[in-house]
């Protein structure tokens, strides 16, 4: 229950610092643009090439790069509103204030995790649920295996904000963000290796 109760906070505290509107109003600019390029692309595509085959390569292509785009846009966001949870906390002393409660270490930071953790999930939910249904409205086309795919976006997206607050109770802000940004980076190469 205490740590739900630290969620609720984390999310209200999110609220409070004008967290979610800046992501709510940066979230539907990507997802503008992204729809008014790709109506453009896929006017463009359509008036030249006549074949199924010629059209749907372009259209895969941008779906994916749109996935793309915000598969960078999710790890980011968790990077960054997680990188000063905990470390900002100890550097301001304000963590001393919480655990001299009847509050145990580990019910603060699964409370502030599971917090970021739903609103990483609605916005990763969100973001992806556009691109797509900006595609289906346009193109009529929609990806297969969508469900697995935004899985493991939400699930990078949890192993980044783990590693952040991990990494927040032993480096400060700066150092944490730096380390957890360049293990996302040579995750990513790998990836493609």
């Amino acid at each position: 229950m205490k740590v739900l109760q630290i969620a609720r906070i984390t999310l209200d505290e999110a609220r409070m610092r004008k967290l979610v509107w800046a992501i709510v109003l940066l979230g539907l600019a990507f997802l503008v643009v992204y729809g008014v390029g790709f109506h453009f692309m896929y006017r463009d595509v359509s008036r030249f090439n006549q074949g199924l085959t010629q059209v749907l390569e372009p259209v895969n292509f941008f779906v994916l790069a749109g996935l793309y785009g915000a598969n960078f846009i999710i790890v980011l966001l968790s990077l960054f509103v997680s990188v000063d949870t905990i470390a900002g906390e100890v550097a301001s002393g304000t963590i001393q204030t919480l655990v001299t409660k009847p509050l145990r270490r580990w019910e603060v930071v699964a409370g502030k995790w599971l917090g970021l953790g739903v609103m990483l999930t609605i916005f990763t939910l969100v973001l992806t649920g556009g691109v797509v249904t900006i595609v289906s409205v346009i193109a009529n086309y929609r990806p297969p295996n969508l469900t697995s795919a935004i899985g493991l976006m939400i699930l990078e997206a949890l192993v980044v904000l783990t590693l952040s607050l991990l990494g927040g109770t032993r480096l400060p802000a700066l150092a944490n963000g730096v380390v957890v940004f360049m293990l996302y980076g040579l995750a990513f190469i790998a990836g493609w290796i």
